[in-house]
């Protein structure tokens, strides 16, 4: 049986250019399939051609599109650890692989981690990140630079940012509430504004002419339009992301707003920005 799915080729402009929540779950995809290809049964397999034209979006999730690049084959040529991890002279500080029987083990997630960090995460995951999760990040993302830990422990790192971010975590609940209650804003439910006042930020989607976000919840939603200098309200919608977190969209203006039955509309009261984010 074949089974054919349909999705768009991962290309690097698609990469940057999407929001910052999706680089995220491109990401985590990548580093669960070098977990998964760690513990294959048929023993640890490598990407031999890893490379962006490898993986298509399908969904909004990655899927490696090219099975013949794959095998489980690790260099047979040592007599001592040495001889393995000098088989990575850049990195010093990475976790040792080991000689076993003449062959290196451990040496095709080593070099799917140096891969993934070199085409996925180096250059997409950290523009962008909440400044709550910036320290984090970069410690993550340096350490598999270095490679210094083994994919399952960088996973687990990895999903402990995403359930931070999902839950809304990653913001310290001091500073929101001292955020949201300096500024009042001013609701009126099953209103919208469809067309109206959008602009471009940082951390949607490249390209797109409206400020497209998510929050965990109302308070969230308002630290995010306290921290942007430009937005003077935003729209809570019913749409939901992959990370069950709800759709806001930031607004530079309130004016002309219009009743709609599945969005409430948030109106700052205030100027006053708040620079925590």
């Amino acid at each position: 049986m074949v089974v054919t799915e349909y999705g768009k080729p991962l290309t690097l402009i698609l990469l940057l250019q999407s929001s910052w929540e999706n680089r995220l779950r491109i990401c985590t995809s990548i580093m669960n399939l070098v977990t998964y290809l760690t513990n294959a049964e048929t023993g640890s397999m490598i990407i031999r051609d890893f490379k962006l034209s490898q993986f298509a979006l399908v969904d909004g999730e990655i899927k490696l599109v090219d099975l013949d690049d794959l095998d489980n084959v690790e260099p047979e040529m040592c007599l001592t650890d040495r001889d393995c991890n000098d088989l990575f002279p850049e990195h010093p500080h990475a976790y040792p692989l080991r000689c076993v029987a003449n062959t290196c083990r451990g040496y095709n997630e080593k070099l799917n981690l140096l891969n993934s960090y070199r085409l996925f995460f180096k250059d997409a995951l950290l523009p962008g990140t909440p400044a709550g999760l910036v320290k984090d990040m970069k410690a993550f993302i340096s350490d598999l630079k270095e490679l210094k830990f083994e994919s399952y422990v960088l996973k687990e790192r990895l999903d402990s940012m995403l359930r931070s971010f999902q839950s809304g975590r990653y913001l310290a609940t001091a500073n929101i509430t001292r955020a949201v209650l300096s500024t009042d804003f001013k609701t009126l439910y099953n209103h919208d504004l469809p067309g109206r006042h959008d602009y471009m930020c940082s951390m949607s989607h490249i390209g797109s002419e409206s400020c497209t976000l998510s929050a965990f919840d109302i308070d969230e939603a308002k630290f995010l339009c306290l921290a942007d200098k430009n937005c003077r309200a935003f729209v809570w919608t019913s749409e939901k992301t992959w990370t069950g977190r709800t759709v806001i969209y930031l607004k530079n203006g309130s004016s002309n707003h219009v009743p709609s039955s599945n969005t409430d509309l948030y109106i700052r009261q205030s100027t006053n920005k708040y620079n925590g984010l």
